[in-house]
């Protein structure tokens, strides 16, 4: 993963992470702590084990107290805000290839995904959702990162229309 990210500028890097699997040790999550503080995660999707009826989990020793997995969940989607912050600031002044989506809540911006799957918003204009464009990535606060376009390259024609 180090390599990737050395090699590919801007690699966004994700996983999705339990927390409190019966059985995992304070030393465990000790080690998938640290592994997520070293590794150059973008983004994280950290969740809780919660035992489901009538699964082979649900019936293992070692279950992990509920405490103690709510302690561990925040631990790591404290870690996982920082690193995605670290990231989107690293991005403010690249290009990016990016998507047009939906609207954003805002009428004066649009969302849009980059080729590396980070979420920005971009000036609401003629651009329809499904256009290609470059962004220009100029700002992030308040959590979220603000871009011009710089120049659309096409529109992708929403899947389903048969032509």
């Amino acid at each position: 993963m180090r390599e990737a990210a050395a090699t590919v500028p801007h690699f966004g890097l994700g996983a999705d992470i339990i927390v409190g699997f019966p059985g995992e040790t304070d030393e465990e999550f000790e080690e998938t702590r640290r592994m997520v503080e070293e590794l150059p995660f973008s983004y994280l999707h950290v969740f809780r084990f919660s035992p489901r009826p009538e699964t082979a989990a649900a019936d293992m020793p070692d279950q992990v107290h509920h405490a103690t997995i709510t302690k561990r969940s925040e631990i790591l989607r404290k870690l996982a805000d920082e690193k995605q912050a670290e990231f989107a600031c690293n991005l403010v002044g690249t290009v990016r290839e990016a998507v047009v989506e939906t609207e954003s809540g805002d009428p004066n911006w649009r969302q849009a995904t980059t080729d590396n799957y980070v979420t920005i918003l971009v000036p609401n204009s003629n651009c329809p959702a499904g256009t290609l464009i470059e962004a220009q990535i100029s700002d992030y606060r308040d959590g979220k990162l603000y871009a011009t376009v710089a120049r659309e390259l096409n529109t992708i024609l929403p899947t389903g229309t048969g032509d």
